[in-house]
């Protein structure tokens, strides 16, 4: 079993004055904002550049995710499919910070992206995020997404070191995996258990162009998706749960899932989100499938967000011809 987050490379070194860092090249000046606290937008926040090292000051206090946006935009990196990648950047806060969003994704399509999630960030504890070998997608111009809602007033936090590059992992032996926490599927805690399924969502797009839904059969909190075709990029095999469940800030969560495929996928995609709103996620990364092996992902303690009814999507993109795929033991309740 591998467990969400199980990588098989050796650690390469990361030094952002490197040739290989793209980030050095990039277009760094047109920067675009958000800030919002209670949904009213005020003026910028304050944003320093010096180099490669990055200060965005927040005078006013936010409660939710995505009113405290930062993004560099058209940076002219680019990326193919045919490549793999690495991510890299730290971040120092003044202040405790429940949740800062990173995303990286292309400019103009919110959709088609890397990773988009949150980290808790303590108070001047340099916060070092990397991402290594990353599957590749087809991007021309990347931008670079953080968003800092949720932040206490007064909180400056720098950003520094950033890289982005081909990857430079060597091949090695898959690690130990970590073990997955003992959590019950068949508990009376387990939100997954009670919810309804209000409206299946699916988009079946092998080139983009849209045919049959792929067939869908349950047997209790196990579900089997048959994907006649094959897809070669991600967002091309959606399907998702749109569910009456909810979620309140405030609280913290637990979600599970376990996915077997019968074929290999380079990255599937795992997001949970508000429906009707896709900019707001508890998570939303890709994990590669190994044949016949259970891929055990699970997120321990999140932080709670304000969401009326929920949606659980999982995008299989990259999918070979005839491949089957189940997906079970899906777990969401309060963490204890």
């Amino acid at each position: 079993k591998t467990v969400g987050g199980g990588g098989g490379s050796t650690e390469p070194t990361f030094d952002p004055t490197d040739a290989s860092n793209m980030w050095l090249t990039a277009n760094t000046t047109e920067m675009t904002y958000y800030y919002a606290p209670g949904w009213a937008q005020i003026d910028n926040p304050g944003f320093v550049a010096d180099g490669n090292n990055y200060t965005v000051t927040l005078p006013e206090a936010t409660t939710d995710q995505w009113q405290a946006q930062v993004a560099f935009a058209n940076t002219g990196m680019a990326a193919t499919s045919d490549k793999a990648y690495d991510f890299y950047l730290v971040m120092n806060s003044t202040q405790d910070h429940p949740g800062v969003t990173v995303k990286l994704t292309q400019d103009g399509d919110d959709n088609l992206f890397f990773f988009a999630d949150r980290h808790q960030l303590a108070a001047y504890e340099d916060y070092v995020y990397k991402v290594v070998a990353m599957p590749g997608i087809d991007a021309s111009n990347l931008k670079l997404v953080l968003d800092f809602g949720g932040n206490a007033a007064g909180t400056e936090v720098t950003i520094k070191d950033i890289i982005f590059r081909e990857s430079q992992s060597t091949p090695a032996p898959a690690p130990e995996p970590e073990a997955p926490k003992d959590l019950d599927p068949n508990s009376p805690d387990n939100l997954w258990l009670s919810m309804n399924v209000e409206e299946m969502f699916y988009y079946y797009a092998p080139s983009w162009t849209q045919i049959d839904n792929p067939e869908l059969t349950q047997d209790g909190n196990s579900y089997t998706i048959t994907l006649t075709e094959a897809t070669t990029d991600q967002w091309q095999a959606q399907v998702a749960f749109r569910t009456d469940m909810a979620s309140q800030a405030g609280k913290k969560y637990d979600f599970q899932c376990v996915i077997n495929s019968t074929g290999d996928i380079a990255g599937a995609t795992i997001k949970l989100t508000k429906t009707g709103d896709d900019n707001t996620f508890y998570f939303a990364d890709r994990h590669a499938l190994s044949a016949y092996e259970d891929y055990v992902y699970q997120v321990i303690g999140m932080d709670g967000i304000d969401m009326e009814k929920i949606s659980l999507f999982f995008d299989f993109g990259g999918n070979p011809a005839g491949t089957e795929i189940t997906i079970s033991d899906i777990i969401f309740q309060e963490h204890k």
